[in-house]
């Protein structure tokens, strides 16, 4: 699999610019790129190199700590807009305002914890960005390195569908780590100089991470409502929200399983256990074309 250069830099360029005077009260543009270029930056690495020196170590260990501070504000502008957009029903105007509130004061906590972490180590991060992105650029010009590089990650997306491929039962137990492969399976395949050759299952990825990722949103909002709503037992919110969560489940579970059925086979049983997974060969060709 021929890696494309300039999509494995612009991570790394993006989040450089984003981490450059992070404001206060970031809104939720900002704070989504941040998480974004930050997921982009952990996948090149995790698909250029299967063991990262001490330098990428401890640019990863960096970057997951401002990931996961921009994960919690995140997460609570999606869950005020669900929150926002339920109908109000007569006589709830006090749950859905208890719960906006709430989730508002969650968040302005979660930002400000957010843009400390940033202050206290975005100009470090900033710097190991800029070398990391300049040891990537020199690791891909030898045709032979280039040519290592690829062959690493073309490995890396059959690992991570060998895994999907084994994951025969679907259901509320997995679809979230499900969904944190197929992620990460999709922006391996976008790495890729013939990723546009693959826009089908990358799109077929897009769709099912979205699905399992919303259903995931309703769960934490519903646990939240929960506890904020828990004092009114004439409060029907609950009842409501508790129904968008099913109806999400099943979309997700129906999306994650057409998904495999579609791209992957599942694990071989009985005495031809020992082959492994049987993987649509065809769906990772990016990969595949250099393994087969």
């Amino acid at each position: 699999m021929a890696l494309d250069q300039k999509r494995l830099q612009k991570p790394f360029k993006k989040l450089r610019r984003t981490l450059k005077k992070f404001p206060r009260n970031a809104g939720a543009d900002k704070v989504h790129k941040l998480r974004t270029n930050s997921r982009g930056v952990e996948s090149v690495i995790a698909a250029r190199t299967e063991d990262p020196c001490r330098r990428e170590r401890r640019l990863l260990k960096l970057i997951a700590a401002v990931r996961k501070r921009a994960g919690k504000v995140r997460d609570m502008d999606v869950l005020t807009s669900f929150a926002d957009n339920l109908p109000m029903l007569e006589g709830e105007e006090e749950c859905k305002t208890l719960l906006l509130e709430d989730l508002g004061a969650m968040r302005k906590d979660d930002t400000r914890k957010l843009f400390r972490k940033v202050r206290s180590t975005g100009g470090r991060l900033r710097r190991k960005l800029r070398r990391s992105k300049s040891r990537l650029t020199r690791s891909l010009q030898p045709e032979t390195e280039a040519s290592a590089a690829g062959r690493r990650a073309a490995s890396e997306a059959l690992d991570i569908a060998a895994q999907l491929a084994e994951m025969e039962r679907l259901d509320r137990r997995n679809l979230h780590e499900y969904r944190l492969m197929v992620k990460h399976l999709r922006n391996v395949l976008q790495f890729a100089d013939e990723s546009q050759a693959h826009e089908e299952l990358i799109e077929d990825l897009k769709e099912t991470k979205d699905a399992i990722g919303e259903w995931h949103d309703w769960e934490m909002l519903a646990a939240i409502a929960a506890e904020v709503t828990g004092e009114h037992p004439r409060c029907k919110l609950m009842s409501r929200i508790r129904q968008i969560v099913r109806e999400h489940y099943k979309s997700a579970q129906k999306s994650a399983i057409e998904l495999q059925e579609r791209h992957f086979k599942p694990a071989v049983r009985g005495r031809k256990a020992d082959r492994g997974p049987a993987i649509n060969r065809e769906a990772v060709s990016a990969a595949a074309s250099l393994v087969a």
